[in-house]
């Protein structure tokens, strides 16, 4: 309809310089706006204004060189009106029609008007969807495609979720995919060669792939229906690496969209030994219960074959999808009773469950203990082989929550080791247990006593290790926990606690309690987020001088890293004897010793002199940065140096702090009132707080602002607290963050 006036139309247009640094870029750009398609062969484009009312076409032109990267058009002297259809085709240098498109618009008297629309690929390469089959679905491209850009058709038949495939995942530039309209189509990887998009219509959708020159290889490229089905099973746990899989408990078999819902599927597993069934889908995916008692022999994972039409393009399949990797479970409960749906084994105490372990398995076999499991183990306890121990699982159904709770056992007293973990390989890991010693008992002789003797890698994680109260007499070395042989130990979220010691030495002996203590150098010793204390050490005789450490390093060339923990020497007192108290005590050359964000805490109480925080008898180079070390009781003339025997101490961004604090600071279940020392020695600060410097009650954290530790150098830093959450400043100092 015309109006009378004239009006113009412009057409803006963006092409990429056509050059292998471009791609995927030169197949994105568009007319007047990117993520359209233009071919980067376009030499020409023509554009053409039509109406009733127009009895000639207007029309406009431009030539494009290559590499240009823009040009226009404007068609001028439009006589205004509605319906006027403008309309572009892109031509190659031969005059072959490369896209096209029209567009409906007004023109205004006195204006012109920005045009707006995309360029639809005009493609001679009609492929099949469906899987990459020669001769009838997809297509195959070689050497004589090199240097060529390529545009397929693909007709969709319906709108859902489809994959991309092009088996040479070396190519400079992936296949792109342009809907119907040209606009460019999202796609995600799936992998090297997969991409997955959906397709919002049905209709045509066009993938363009650029072959650079002197390419010789013959790579597949095929559009079809999202078909990635995968098994997944009741996981109660997940570790870093595997989840945790009953062998013979119910498996889901969880479908793509692409995959039709209404037809039944035929399901064989493989091996034959497992059996077939036939299954019919629900709203949440496929359940499958195996017929057959167990799985084939754990040599492979067992897999399923099943046979079904898909939904999208209609194509009968058989695909084969591997299940999840099992593993042999025991579960540990007060009744003995594993799950109804489970033939796997149930055991009511850890010494059971431990002697059960298999030798080899396909994962870490697993010990799944319930969260209201205590027992009170008749004998000590040995784990041969590499497993994963769990603890605060939900009786009921097996599964556990982020806060979960733990599993109890209480280990027999008097019996050295009470716990031996002898697992190499893989390593045995402790998550969610409580191992506790409640029954006082008395040790006499002249012999060293290990609680809990590691001998074998091993992860302590999310447990509290308790021991209990102790009479000595008359020499003895009591470790709580002691590392032997090679056996890399990591304490993460854990409390390793010592109960009343009372040592009844005579003249000419010594004892010695430990923490934790190490007889082997060529594996680290890694304590995060944790607690460490002896115990409290009782000394009423008058006699050669007794030890309280928290940590002993005894074997030259050990490894330590310590961050964000507590760790103490234990309340010494003494009526008459000698205590030397160290938090950590390296009487052996050449330690690499890594300590940020913790807590020491020591007494001066019986010997002023040869009580330090930290001893190094070798005067070794250790990286130590925003620590606190607490001494007890008040002496504020004590330098540094007194404090730290014979060590250089290197830190880089972050300086020590000194406090002393009151006769309660060893109890671990109160609040600390630390006051500020002023040290004398280079690398070691005042506090930047109020004197009275709280820790938080049981938390074993220093509050104060001023300590925050925003990134570290010493390697062993964590950046969540207690409950998984991200650390946010000014970090606490000591164990059990919590933001």
């Amino acid at each position: 309809m015309v109006s009378g006036g004239h009006g113009s139309v412009a057409i803006n247009l963006s092409i990429p310089a056509v050059t292998a640094a471009t791609y995927p870029e030169a197949l994105k750009k568009a007319l007047s706006s990117p993520s359209r398609f233009i071919h980067p062969d376009t030499r020409r484009v023509e554009a053409s204004v039509t109406a009733a009312d127009i009895s000639v076409p207007l029309v406009g032109s431009v030539d494009i060189a290559a590499g240009q990267t823009s040009a226009s058009i404007t068609i001028t002297a439009i006589p205004t009106g509605t319906n006027r259809t403008v309309t572009i085709k892109l031509y190659d240098t031969g005059g072959t029609l490369l896209a096209q498109n029209s567009s409906v618009v007004t023109v205004s008297d006195g204006t012109t008007s920005p045009v707006a629309l995309t360029a639809v690929p005009i493609s001679t390469n009609t492929v099949m969807p469906g899987p990459f089959l020669s001769g009838t679905y997809g297509v195959a491209l070689g050497p004589a495609d090199a240097g060529k850009t390529h545009i397929f058709a693909f007709v969709l038949p319906k709108a859902g979720a489809y994959t991309l495939y092009f088996s040479d995942n070396t190519i400079p530039t992936f296949p792109t995919v342009y809907a119907p309209d040209g606009t460019l189509t999202a796609a995600t990887a799936v992998s090297g060669t997969m991409k997955s998009f959906t397709a919002s219509v049905a209709g045509t959708y066009y993938v363009v792939i650029t072959v650079p020159s002197g390419y010789t290889s013959e790579p597949q490229l095929a559009v079809d229906a999202d078909i990635r089905t995968s098994f997944v099973g009741p996981t109660f746990y997940v570790d870093s690496s595997i989840p945790i899989i009953d062998r013979k408990r119910v498996f889901s078999l969880n479908p793509a969209s692409g995959i039709d819902t209404v037809a039944a599927y035929d399901v064989t597993f493989s091996p034959p030994a497992v059996g077939s069934l036939t299954t019919s889908p629900t709203a949440s995916g496929i359940t499958i219960t195996p017929q057959a008692t167990t799985f084939p022999a754990q040599s492979a994972a067992p897999a399923a074959i099943f046979t079904f039409t898909d939904a999208l393009l209609g194509i009968a399949r058989s695909e084969t999808v591997a299940m999840p990797i099992p593993r042999t479970i025991i579960y540990l409960s007060t009744s003995g009773t594993p799950p109804s749906d489970s033939l796997a084994m149930g055991a009511s105490s850890l010494y059971a469950a431990a002697g059960a372990l298999p030798s080899t398995d396909l994962g870490l076999p697993v010990i799944a203990a319930s969260a209201d499991f205590s027992n009170t183990e008749t004998i000590g306890i040995t784990v041969n082989f590499a497993a994963l121990v769990v603890g605060g699982c939900v009786e009921s159904t097996w599964t556990r929550t982020a806060a979960h709770g733990t599993s109890t056992v209480n280990l027999k007293a008097a019996t050295y080791p009470a716990l031996l973990v002898n697992a190499g390989g893989a390593g045995t890991i402790f998550d969610g247990m409580n191992f506790l010693q409640t029954t006082p008992y008395a040790v006499t002789g002249v012999v060293n006593t290990n609680i809990i003797q590691v001998s074998g890698k091993s992860t302590f994680r999310d447990c509290i290790i308790r021991m209990g109260n102790l009479s000595i007499t008359p020499t003895m070395t009591i470790s709580h926990i002691f590392v032997y042989a090679d056996a890399e130990l990591e304490f993460d979220r854990c409390s390793v606690l010592g109960g009343d010691v009372t040592l009844n030495n005579n003249t000419g002996y010594s004892s010695y309690i430990f923490a934790i203590q190490t007889a082997v150098a060529t594996v680290p010793l890694t304590i995060v987020n944790s607690v460490i204390c002896p115990g409290n050490i009782y000394y009423p005789a008058t006699g050669s001088p007794c030890y309280s450490r928290g940590i002993n390093i005894t074997v030259a060339n050990s490894v330590l890293n310590i961050a964000g923990s507590t760790i103490s020497a234990g309340n010494t007192n003494s009526a008459t004897g000698i205590l030397h108290s160290n938090t950590v005590y390296f009487s052996s050359s050449t330690p690499t010793f890594r300590a940020s964000n913790n807590l020491f805490l020591y007494d001066i109480t019986t010997d002023a002199i040869y009580n330090y925080a930290i001893y190094d008898s070798s005067a070794n180079v250790l990286v130590c940065q925003n620590n606190m070390i607490s001494c007890y009781p008040a002496d504020p003339g004590l330098a540094v140096i007194a404090l730290i025997a014979s060590v250089s101490y290197y830190q880089t961004t972050w300086p020590n702090y000194v406090t002393y604090g009151t006769g309660n600071q060893f109890s671990l279940e109160s609040a600390l009132n630390l006051t500020a020392l002023s040290p004398t020695a280079a690398g070691f600060v005042k506090p930047s707080a109020a004197s009275a410097l709280t820790t938080g009650g049981a938390n074993l954290q220093v509050t104060a602002p001023g300590f925050t530790l925003s990134g570290d150098t010493s390697g062993v830093a964590f950046l969540v607290d207690r409950d998984g959450n991200p650390r946010t400043a000014p970090w606490t100092i000591g164990a059990y963050e919590r933001d």
